[in-house]
Order: structure tokens, then sequence, then C-alpha cells
């Protein structure tokens, strides 16, 4: 339902998985000011020169990235005799998608210890991102079919439902000379989105030409996300500000992008024709260039003048990846069952150029070690799972990434010149349930033997 969903039609009877993966996201980043005259940078506050800008840190929990997946023939002879499976599940990206960093800090610590506006200062990436958490899930229903013995085929049907909470602070000068980055100017938004259903789908083949040779391959389609709430404004110290409405509406367009996956997989098995080891290389594409801007639009009015202009230029690049995993199985340990040690990696190259470096979503080149343990035994099987995630440290001197001027783009300053760093930790806990498969030839009578 999630990569491949032709190979499903390998299954025999009715398969439920409960999985969930909890992602730790650590986000650093040391804002400095660059002088490009001189190729130096100041860790000063543009209007405070006085003042030392702390450390970023995203302060964000865990978050839970769950799957609900079925596969079944629903125990007709009809479906089963032609190779026919029913898919339904849920899930959403498989990605931490919130993101906090104090608004406020504590002048003189680093990192930013958070503290309120009357007694801290304005955190220097406010003009980036002070809290994001974006909801994205995916309702599946599909079909899988085994048309020739090996040749699988299928399709998912896709209703994405996406919810958005984005904070930011925009500057309200009107004047291109004002003083760069002026407290007294900030405006604080609140934007909430929601867009209830938007069409989406996967389609996949997959082919056993031999009985060690597995070779797959998949396409997801890519889609516009068009989401529409409100947008409320408010001023450093809390005073209304002129902007009406307040809350005034709001959309936001963006996209999500295709992504196709091709691999190919050997496997080695025992007399019994079991699988004792399998290797597995895949190679991914993604046309996340398409995510070159998020467009904002508002009805909003300051003191009669639009309040607009509030894009925000991303200009990523396609990504591609390899990835390379196995299994090694030991059988009879476990009467009836089988237990499995998984290990694997990978590369993904960069989406996000340097000079549009942003914090809502640092998407860096990243490279991946991930391991886990499956315990299967007749029709339950319980895989645990852990994966750290590198990415290359940035240090970003140039930026392009304005901060949002919506009264005068003319006067935003670039905001991201410094130190990035992110890494990434996940936990893997899934169950598997199988009912109704029936012995598979050369098989012991366990579900998750094959």
């Amino acid at each position: 339902i999630v990569y491949n969903p032709g190979a499903l039609a390998r299954l025999k009877g009715t398969h439920i998985l409960l999985s969930g993966n909890v992602i730790w996201e650590s986000v650093s980043f040391q804002r400095l000011i660059y002088d490009a005259k001189n190729d130096t940078f100041s860790d000063k506050y543009p209007n405070k020169p006085t003042v030392r800008m702390p450390e970023m840190q995203n302060s964000a929990p865990g978050f839970l990235s769950p799957i609900v997946g079925l596969s079944t023939d629903l125990g007709l002879d009809v479906l089963d005799r032609i190779n026919l499976k029913l898919l339904a599940g849920v899930y959403g990206p498989h990605t931490n998608n919130t993101r906090q960093f104090p608004r406020y800090c504590v002048e003189g610590q680093s990192p930013c210890q958070a503290s309120d506006a009357d007694n801290g200062i304005s955190s220097p990436t406010r003009y980036d991102t002070n809290y994001i958490n974006m909801l994205v899930v995916f309702p599946s229903i599909g079909l899988a079919w085994e048309p020739l013995p090996g040749l699988r085929i299928g399709g998912v049907f896709q209703a994405t439902y996406s919810k958005v909470k984005f904070e930011t602070v925009v500057t309200g000068t009107q004047l291109k000379l004002a003083t760069p980055e002026d407290t007294l100017l900030d405006l604080d938004l609140v934007i909430e989105t929601e867009d209830v259903f938007t069409p989406t789908g996967i389609i996949g083949a997959h082919w056993s030409p031999l009985s060690f040779l597995e070779l797959g391959a998949s396409v997801r389609i890519g889609f516009p996300l068009d989401s529409e709430g409100t947008v409320s404004v408010d001023s450093k110290m809390g005073v209304h500000t002129q902007v009406t409405p307040n809350p005034a509406a709001i959309t936001i367009h963006w996209r999500m992008p295709w992504v196709v996956r091709t691999g190919v997989r050997y496997i080695a098995r025992d007399e019994q024709s079991r699988e004792r080891f399998d290797l597995e290389l895949d190679f991914v594409w993604e046309s996340t260039g398409e995510m070159d801007e998020f467009v904002i639009g508002t009805d909003a009015e300051y003191a009669g003048q639009p309040f607009d202009k509030l894009n925000q230029e991303h200009a990523w690049k396609d990504t591609w990846s390899l990835r390379l995993g196995g299994s090694y199985q030991i059988w009879d340990l476990i009467p009836n069952g089988v237990l499995r040690f998984n290990l694997g990696g990978f590369y993904e190259s960069e989406a996000m150029p340097e000079e549009y470096t942003r914090l809502d979503f640092p998407a860096l080149s990243r490279w991946g070690l991930g391991g886990g343990v499956t315990a299967g035994w007749r029709w339950i099987n319980l895989t645990v799972g852990y994966m750290h995630v590198w990415h290359d440290e940035r240090s970003v001197k140039g930026s392009k990434t304005p901060q949002m001027a919506p009264l005068n783009p003319e006067a935003a300053t670039t905001i991201t010149d410094g130190n990035l760093s992110v890494s990434i930790d996940m936990l893997l806990v899934s169950l598997g349930f199988a009912f109704g498969g029936g012995e598979a030839p050369g098989q012991p009578t366990c579900t998750f033997c094959n």
C-alpha cells in the first residue's frame, strides 16, 4: 500500500498490519549575519549589534507515524482462484511533520532558553519558522492481481487529508530604509488550514522470473494540495494591529511530488525452499523540484493596503535515493515460526539548495543505517526496529531566503545565513496477523514463514 501494491498479490488469506514509527528530529541552527563585502560572519542581531544571537534548537516531541493495512481475498474461493486481493489501509508520510522553536529567548543564553516577550529577546529564526505541525493522511483502497504465475500488478486509490498549523513572523514595515528586523514592527502570524479531499494513488508491478530473483517498480502520482483556513495577526506586545479582517481567510497551494521506485531482490533458500537470507537494492526518484514555492493568498488588508506577498520560495530540486538492505532468517528456533534479523542503509540527495535553506522542512542530503528483529509464530509476528539518519552539516553564506514583508517586499532582508545541523532517530514497533492462508508448498504451518 505504501511502496508497491502489486507485491501484495503474493499473500494468501487475510493479513493485517498495525505499525507505528516514532520519529525524533534534532534541528539546530546558529544564525549568523554574513557580510559579503568582507566575507565575514557576525553573531550579533542586525537591530541590536551588542546582543548575541543564540543557537536555536527544535523542541518538538517525537512524531508518531502509524500504518494500518489490510490485504484479503475475503475467504472467497473465486477470488483465490483468480489470485485477486482487496487492499485497504491508512498511513501518513514517513517523516516528522512538527517543529517548534521558542519565540523569545533569555538574553545571553545559548542554546536559546525560552522566555516571554517582557523578559526576552526575539528569536533570531522568528522570520522563518516558530512552529509547524502538519498532518497528512492517506486513506487507501485498492486491488492486487496475479494474472500470470510470478507476475503481479496492483494499484491503490487514495483520498488525501491534510491539516496545517504554522506560526511565523513578518515585518510590518512599509519603508524600504527602515531599521532591519525592527522588533517593534514585527507581526506574528498564526496560519491554520485544512484540505479535506485530494485524490492520488499508486500503481505497481512485481515479477518473480526465477525462484531466487524478484523485480519491482511502482509510481506514486504527484498531486496539488490546496488548503483553506484562517490567518490571525498580532503585534509583539499583543496590541491589536491594523490588519482587517483579523482573523482573515487564507489559502495555501503547494505540490506533493511524483515518486518512482524500482528494486531488485536476491533470495537464497535452504533445502526446504525456505528463505535463508535476501539482499535488496532499490532506487527511488522524487519530483520534489515541483515544490518550488508555497503560494499563500489572503484577503486581509493593512490600513487599506493589501496584506499579501506571503509566498514562501523553496526552490527545491528533484531527489534520488539508493537503498540497500537484507535479512537473515533462522528456522526451527521458534516452533512453527521464524526469527529474522534485518539490516539496511540508504543515501538520499538534497532537495533544499544551500541559498534557500529553511527550517520548516530542512531537506539536506542524508544517509541512514537501521536494523531490527522480527519474530513470527503461526499467525502472528512482531517486529522491533531502529534507525539513525545523519545529515550533511550546512554552513550558509549568501542566503536568498527573505523574511516575509507583505507591505513592502523590497524592505525584506535574508534570514538563514548560518550553521545548520540535523539528525533523525526512528523507533519502529509493528504487529502482523494472518488468517486463512493455508499451508504453502514446502512450508511448515506458519503464515509468516514465506
